[in-house]
This record gives structure tokens, C-alpha cells and sequence, in this order.
């Protein structure tokens, strides 16, 4: 009897008989591929495949097909085949032959009440054309277009739910780009990378509930409208895309402040900025119009600054971070990463470290946590680390991360070496820990 239980415990479909919603979260949550499998289960999930709304087609569903498959007429009968309403449409990291393609799957999807597109082709010299079937889409509230070549038509109404918008190396002219923000009434998070090619840009964004904006590229100057930002990363690129794909170094700056770029003009818009996040080359560019001790305005809701790439050769990006810094009277954490050195930093740059520590003038009454990567034990580094322990009246953990060191020289520093120095030196806080990882 125990027998007969136990085989028809198994004999039961419990999935099968899960409630619709459950079953369909499930398949949402699998890959494509895997959901096309479950079609040889039975019956009931024979047609799973046609009614589900998240399609993604990636590298991993263009895997699980045969060599000899023809990826675009797959995906063309799985759209023409598919019933029901399709949510999220999901085209990325494969190469699609021709552009026709995407034309016709945009027709058919425009059907469709789609929420969440993306488009992320391979890299090519030549971008992907969208076309105006992707300004049909008034539904989206999440855009991702990457390798593309983006021209909104006259009639373009906006997209009047877009909530998310990310463009990585999208070829975008610069008057319509501002024309398309401006009927993007409810844009809250915005993605740029490598905008335009390897041009210099000229940031002019009005989005009034932009909350986060991450840029990476070139710019010579930014305007934010009355945007109430929270999150600001911008990175001015040191490398940008040749025509092979392949990423290069280029040390193009803008030669002159250009439209008055400096701190105070772009920081008096960011009253409401909790999260920044720059580095060294786009620290070089704020200072082109001078780094004040201090911005006129404070920026009260500032907690967190990450700062990657600092050069510390470079008194100006010294001074624009401690100008940042010393504006921001509630700040809780900072993060450094230093660029690697070759500890042939200018004695300039030394003397001004020194000069300031002289000073003891209070960096932050409120900054409790600092955490450093990348330290070679260069001098300039010590110098700006006791800058801190000398400035910061209240911190409480310094976090200091070593970069990759060949040196085998006697002289090398080590963190016992960097301690007993650092004991040597009197801080201004009495709690501090100093740790290393």
C-alpha cells in the first residue's frame, strides 16, 4: 500500500496544475531557450512558447539552436506564431545579417503593447538605422539601444511612460536629442556611453524628474534645466572606439572653459545631488574654469563621493576634489582610487599637499568613512593621506587597498612601513582605525 502511494505521488503533474501566474513568473524568469524546451512536457505546456510576453533573444539562445540554423527566420516564426500580448522584447549581443529585419520585427511588435525594449547589436562600423516603428512604442518604460543610429521623424509624439532610457554608442544629433528628452516627461534614469562617437558634447538636458544621469565621453560643458538630480557619474573617457571596435587612447580636452564651465555653475543646479561619482580627467575639465577652496552653495544632501583615476601630479584635480569635499558639509563616505604612478610626481604637487596639511583647516566635520585603492606607496599618496587624518575631525576608518607593485627595491614601501608612519603622525580624530585589505 505504501508502494502504491509513493508511485502515485509521482504520477501527479504538480507544476502543470500551479496556478496560471505562477507557471507564467516561472517561464518569465527562464531563459528563452529553456522555456522552448518545455514544450515536450505535455500537452498543456506545448504552447507555452507562443504566449509568453518576455521574449530575450541573446548569445545563449543563438547557442542552444544547431549550427546550421537560421537564426533570423527562428526568431520571425516565433513572433509571427506568437498569441497574446508581448511586454519585453530583448535583442542583444547577436549578429543580425540584415537591417530589413529589425524593420519587420519592429512592425510586428508595434502591435504589441511593449514595456521594455532593448536593442544591443554587435559593434560594426557601420550603426544599425532605426526605424520610425520604434517611435510607435508609447508604452515603453524602459529603452536600451546600443550601436545605433537614432533619428526621431517630425510626427514623434514622445514617450509619455519612458522611465529608463540607456544609449551606448548611439549616433544621435544633438538638437533632436534635446527636442527627444523634452517629451520624455517622467525619464528618471539616463545611461550615455560613448555618445556620438568621439565627439566633444555639450551637455544641455532638460528632464524635470531626472533622478540619475551616468555619462561616459567627452563633454565641454553641462546644463541641467531644473532637473532635481540625486545620482551624478560622469566620466570624460580617456579611450574611445576606432573603427575596428577596438579601444584606443585619446587625450583630447577642450582647450578653453568654453560657455563659463566651472564647478560653481555646474554644482549651483545639483542643490539636490546624495551620490557623485567622477574621475581624474573629468576633474581636469571642471578646473579649466577654476577650483575655488569652496562653492558659495553647499551641497547639504551630498553623502557619498567616489572618485577613480586621481592623479596626484595634477594640483588641480587635488583642488577640485577638496573643493567638492569641503562643500559638502554632510558627507559620510569617500572613496579614491589613484592612478597608477610612476612616483615621479612634480615637487609642486608634493609642496601643495604639504602646505595644506600646515593649514589645519578642517576638511569635513561629518566624513567618518574613507576607503583608497591603488596605493603604491608613492609620496604625493602619503602626503594626501595625512591630509585627511589631519583634516577630517571625525573620521573613524581609513581603508587602504594596495595596487600591483613590481618594485623589489630595499626602499619599497610596506604596509608595517606605511603604519609606523602613519603612528608618527598625530590625527585630528582620536577614533580612527586604520586598516588594510
Amino acid at each position: 500500500m505504501a508502494a502504491t502511494s509513493f508511485e502515485g505521488a509521482f504520477a501527479v503533474d504538480r507544476i502543470s496544475n500551479l496556478p496560471c501566474d505562477i507557471t507564467d513568473h516561472i517561464l518569465n524568469n527562464l531563459p528563452l531557450r529553456d522555456v522552448a524546451r518545455t514544450s515536450i512536457l505535455s500537452r498543456e505546456w506545448r504552447y507555452k512558447l507562443v504566449t509568453i510576453p518576455n521574449l530575450v533573444f541573446d548569445r545563449d539562445f543563438k547557442q542552444s539552436l544547431h549550427r546550421n540554423c537560421d537564426l533570423e527566420s527562428i526568431i520571425d516564426q516565433i513572433l509571427l506564431l506568437h498569441r497574446g500580448p508581448i511586454v519585453k522584447f530583448s535583442l542583444k549581443d547577436i549578429n543580425i545579417k540584415h537591417n530589413p529585419w529589425i524593420h519587420h520585427w519592429l512592425d510586428l511588435l508595434s502591435n504589441h503593447c511593449i514595456e521594455e525594449l532593448t536593442l544591443r547589436f554587435s559593434y560594426s562600423p557601420t550603426y544599425h538605422s532605426m526605424p520610425h516603428f520604434l517611435f510607435s512604442f508609447d508604452r515603453l518604460r524602459h529603452l536600451y539601444l546600443a550601436n545605433c543610429d537614432v533619428r526621431p521623424p517630425p510626427t514623434f509624439e514622445g514617450f509619455g511612460r519612458l522611465v529608463r532610457l540607456d544609449l551606448v554608442s548611439v549616433q544621435f544629433e544633438l538638437c533632436e536629442f534635446k527636442r527627444f528628452l523634452s517629451k520624455c516627461p517622467v525619464l528618471e534614469f539616463l545611461n550615455m556611453r560613448s555618445f556620438n562617437g568621439n565627439s566633444i558634447w555639450h551637455f544641455d538636458i532638460d528632464a524635470p524628474k531626472l533622478k540619475s544621469l551616468h555619462f561616459w565621453g567627452k563633454f565641454s560643458s553641462m546644463w541641467f534645466g531644473n532637473a532635481a538630480l540625486e545620482e551624478l557619474s560622469v566620466c570624460y573617457s580617456d579611450f574611445v572606439l576606432s573603427e575596428e571596435g577596438i579601444l584606443v587612447e585619446d587625450y583630447e580636452m577642450p582647450e578653453s572653459p568654453g560657455n563659463g564651465l566651472n564647478l560653481f555653475k555646474i554644482f549651483s543646479q545639483l542643490s539636490s545631488i546624495e551620490r557623485l561619482e567622477i574621475n581624474g580627467r573629468t576633474m581636469q575639465v571642471l578646473a579649466l574654469g577654476g577650483a575655488p577652496e569652496k562653492l558659495p552653495n553647499h551641497l547639504d544632501n551630498l553623502a557619498l563621493i567616489q572618485l577613480s583615476d586621481i592623479d596626484l601630479g595634477h594640483t588641480d584635480e587635488v583642488a577640485c576634489a577638496l573643493c567638492l569635499i569641503r562643500s559638502s558639509p554632510n558627507l559620510q563616505r569617500l572613496e579614491i582610487k589613484f592612478e597608477t604612478t610612476d612616483n615621479s610626481a612634480p615637487d609642486g604637487a608634493i609642496r601643495y599637499l604639504k602646505s595644506l596639511q600646515k593649514r589645519k583647516t578642517p576638511l569635513s566635520r561629518s566624513l567618518k568613512n574613507i576607503k583608497i585603492e591603488n596605493f603604491s606607496g608613492a609620496e604625493p599618496e602619503l602626503e594626501f593621506i595625512k591630509l585627511f587624518l589631519s583634516a577630517a575631525t571625525v573620521l573613524q576608518k581609513l581603508e587602504i587597498k594596495a595596487g600591483f607593485c613590481e618594485s623589489n627595491d630595499e626602499g619599497a614601501w610596506s604596509p608595517r612601513s606605511l603604519l609606523q608612519e602613519l603612528e608618527s603622525f598625530s590625527p585630528s580624530s582620536s577614533k580612527v582605525a586604520v586598516l588594510f585589505d
